[in-house]
C-alpha cells in the first residue's frame, strides 16, 4: 500500500421522513435513501455528538476525531463514487490511515467501532487505497464499496484500475511515440482535406455519410490527444508528490499529505474509451477502400437499398422487445438479480437473443408464468421477428446479386484509384494555349465550308 488508505463514510440526516400515525407508537424513526437533499454535511465530535463549543487541539489532530468532521470534494480532491445502488458525492466523513502510523490503525478502528461510527443512518462505506508493483512498474487504484440500503441489505462492489505512471519509461516507449506521431500526422492531413472538401462542395458535403464519420474520427482523435497530454501532466504531478512523501517519511517519520489516484484512474479510463472509438471508426473506414471488392460492394448496396424497410422493422422490433423487457422486469425484479433494474432486464433479454440464458431461476421464481413468458419471448422475438429481418435482407441481396452478375468485374478499379490519388499529388503539366484569333481557327470553327485543307492539293499532285 502506498503511504495511506482511506475509508469514506456517507450517511443521511436523522429522521428525514415521517412515520405514519397508525404505526408511530411502535416505530419512532424513518430514514430516506442517500441523495442530494438527505446527505448529512454537518461537523460532529466523538460519538456523533453535536459540535458545540471548544474542542481540545489534541483531539482535532487525531484521525479518529477528524473522521467525524465533514470534508468536501474540493478538500479531498476526489470525484463522485458510482455504486450499484446510488452515486455518492466526493465529499464525506473520512478516516485516513497514514503509513507513518501503521501501529495505530487497529486502535483507531476499535475507537471508531466503539464510537458507533457506522450506525443506522449509514448508507455507504468506501475503502480506497493504491498499490505498486516494482517488478512490472505498475500502479493500481483500488476501491471497495459497501452500500447499506434502508431495508438493511448490503451490496458490495469493487474496482481495480491499473495505472502506468512512468509512461515514457515503459517498454516500447519509443515505438509507441513514433506510432502516435505518424497517426496524428495523418489526422492533420485528413483535417486539411475535409476543410478543402467543405469549401468545394459546400451544402453537398453535408449529404455524404463519410463526412460525418471522418469528422467524428478527427474530433475524437484530437480530444484523446488533449487528454493524453493532461494525463502526462497529472502523472508527473503524482510522481513528484510521491517523491516528496517518500522523503518526508524516510527522514522524519511525519504524516504526509494523502495522494489520490482516483483522478488519474478516471482520465485513464476516459482515454481508453476514446482510443476504442478511434479504433472502431478507423476500422469502418477500411470499408471505403474495400468498396472495390465486388462482394463487399454487394453487401453495402444491400444495406443501402433495404435501409427504409429496416428502419420500419426496427421500430416494430423495438416496441415488441421493450414490451417483453417490461413484463420481465415487473415480474422478476424482486426475486432475480438479473432483472433487478430495467437496464439489467434489457441486458438479460438481449443475452437471450444471443443464446445465453438460464431458465432455472425463472422456473424457481414462477414455474408457470416464467415458462410462459420465456416461451412467448422466443416465439415472437426469435422465430418471427428475427426471421422477418433475415427475409428482408435475403430478398434485397438476391435482387442486388442478380444486377451485379450482369456487370463485368473491373479489376483495375483499385489500381486506377491509386493512380488518380498519385496524380493529385503531382503538379499538373501546362496545356498548350490555342490562339482564338488565328485565321485557321476561325475558318475551321466559324465557317467550315470556306476552310481549305492545305494538304488536299498534295494528294492530287501525287496522283497526276
Amino acid at each position: 500500500i502506498i503511504f495511506y488508505f482511506s475509508i469514506f463514510y456517507f450517511f443521511t440526516k436523522i429522521d428525514t421522513c415521517s412515520v405514519k400515525s397508525f404505526i408511530a407508537q411502535k416505530i419512532c424513526f424513518c430514514d430516506e435513501n442517500y441523495g442530494l437533499t438527505s446527505e448529512e454535511t454537518k461537523d460532529f465530535t466523538y460519538n456523533w455528538s453535536p459540535l458545540n463549543g471548544f474542542v481540545e487541539t489534541n483531539q482535532l489532530l487525531s484521525n479518529v476525531h477528524d473522521a467525524f468532521k465533514y470534508k468536501s470534494s474540493s478538500q479531498l480532491n476526489t470525484m463522485p463514487h458510482v455504486g450499484d445502488f446510488a452515486t455518492y458525492f466526493g465529499g464525506g466523513y473520512v478516516y485516513k490511515g497514514d503509513q507513518s502510523r501503521v501501529d495505530m490503525w487497529p486502535s483507531d478502528l476499535n475507537s471508531l467501532q466503539a464510537a458507533e461510527w457506522i450506525n443506522r443512518e449509514t448508507r455507504a462505506l468506501i475503502i480506497e487505497f493504491s498499490v505498486y508493483n516494482p517488478n512490472i512498474n505498475l500502479f493500481a487504484y483500488c476501491r471497495i464499496i459497501f452500500e447499506i440500503l434502508p431495508t438493511g441489505n448490503l451490496i458490495s462492489s469493487y474496482q481495480f484500475s491499473p495505472l502506468v505512471l512512468y509512461e515514457l519509461a515503459s517498454e516500447y516507449a519509443s515505438f509507441k511515440l513514433a506510432s502516435g506521431i505518424v497517426y496524428y500526422l495523418f489526422i492533420v492531413y485528413y483535417l486539411t482535406q475535409e476543410i478543402r472538401l467543405i469549401m468545394k462542395l459546400k451544402k453537398k458535403y453535408l449529404r455524404e455519410f463519410w463526412s460525418y464519420l471522418n469528422w467524428s474520427l478527427i474530433l475524437i482523435s484530437l480530444s484523446s490527444f488533449i487528454i493524453f497530454i493532461y494525463r502526462l501532466y497529472a502523472n508527473q504531478k503524482l510522481l513528484k508528490q510521491l517523491s516528496i512523501n517518500s522523503n518526508i517519511t524516510s527522514t522524519s517519520h511525519q504524516s504526509t499529505e494523502p495522494i489520490n489516484f482516483q483522478s488519474a484512474s478516471h482520465w485513464n479510463d476516459v482515454l481508453g474509451y476514446l482510443f476504442g472509438f478511434c479504433s472502431f471508426l478507423g476500422t469502418i473506414k477500411i470499408l471505403k477502400l474495400l468498396r472495390f471488392n465486388k462482394r463487399i460492394e454487394t453487401y453495402i448496396e444491400t444495406v443501402n437499398r433495404s435501409l427504409k424497410q429496416l428502419l420500419g422493422f426496427g421500430l416494430i422490433f423495438l416496441i415488441v422487445w421493450l414490451c417483453f423487457v417490461q413484463i420481465m422486469y415487473l415480474t422478476f425484479h424482486q426475486t432475480i438479480a438479473k432483472y433487478s433494474t430495467f437496464v439489467k432486464s434489457m441486458e438479460t433479454c438481449f443475452e437471450i437473443l444471443l443464446g445465453k440464458f438460464e431458465t432455472s431461476q425463472l422456473l424457481q421464481s414462477s414455474p408457470e408464468f416464467g415458462a410462459l413468458i420465456f416461451s412467448l419471448y422466443n416465439v415472437f422475438i426469435i422465430f418471427i421477428l428475427i426471421s422477418l429481418f433475415q427475409s428482408i435482407l435475403n430478398d434485397t441481396f438476391d435482387s442486388v446479386r442478380k444486377e451485379k452478375e450482369k456487370e463485368l468485374l473491373n479489376t483495375a478499379n483499385v489500381l486506377n484509384y491509386l493512380v488518380d490519388s498519385l496524380k493529385s499529388w503531382l503538379p499538373k503539366p501546362k496545356s498548350a494555349k490555342i490562339d482564338l484569333e488565328s485565321e485557321d481557327f476561325n475558318h475551321r470553327h466559324k465557317d467550315p465550308s470556306k476552310y481549305i485543307d492545305p494538304y488536299e492539293g498534295i494528294a492530287m499532285k501525287v496522283e497526276t
